[in-house]
């Protein structure tokens, strides 16, 4: 015996497309924030890209003679990579927990909290074990804005505006 009308249905199939697409917008929203950012911080504006690049390329990815159009590249494709994956992960941990047809408020407030956990599990648990080499290079007060403002702020909120926008899994509306 059924009770109630199901809203939510998770088809993978159907949810991760939305996942990585919600990943690749809000990841291009992070990279235009963490450029502006570290513009206003005196900083040279591919800052950024130079440290994502130096995961694969090593060390010479943060040397400002190193060839720029091959940083920049390997620097675009690892951030979208990693967005997309995360958007992914994202909206898997939304349908698991059946929170797809949550309030857009309350997706929003999920997005920022997962925005905020991925900057601290990514540069405060998994960087130092993968690159300790990379932790001397990185700032505290760069990732205050860099890090903590622009995944909590900007990338987790972006996140979950796309999804609370497209409804992905949502079959119907449960407040109505």
């Amino acid at each position: 015996m059924q009770t109630g009308i199901p809203v939510e249905e998770q088809r993978w199939r159907l949810l991760l497309p939305h996942g990585v697409a919600a990943g690749l917008v809000a990841g291009i929203a992070l990279g235009l924030a963490q450029f502006l950012i570290a513009a206003a911080r005196d900083e040279e504006a591919l800052t950024p890209l130079r440290l994502i690049a130096s995961l694969l390329l090593g060390q010479s990815a943060l040397d400002p003679n190193e060839s720029t159009a091959l940083v920049i590249g390997v620097g675009v494709v690892l951030h979208l990579l990693l967005a997309a994956a995360f958007g992914a992960l994202f909206v898997a941990l939304l349908a698991l927990t059946f929170q797809l047809s949550a309030r857009r408020w309350l997706l929003i407030g999920y997005g920022f909290l997962f925005g905020f956990i991925l900057w601290e599990v990514n540069f405060l648990a998994i960087l130092p074990l993968v690159y300790p080499g990379l932790i001397s290079r990185i700032e505290l007060s760069g990732q205050i804005w860099e890090g903590i403002v622009a995944y909590a702020l900007v990338y987790g909120p972006v996140l979950a505006l796309y999804i609370s926008v497209a409804r992905p899994g949502v079959l119907t509306d449960w407040r109505s």
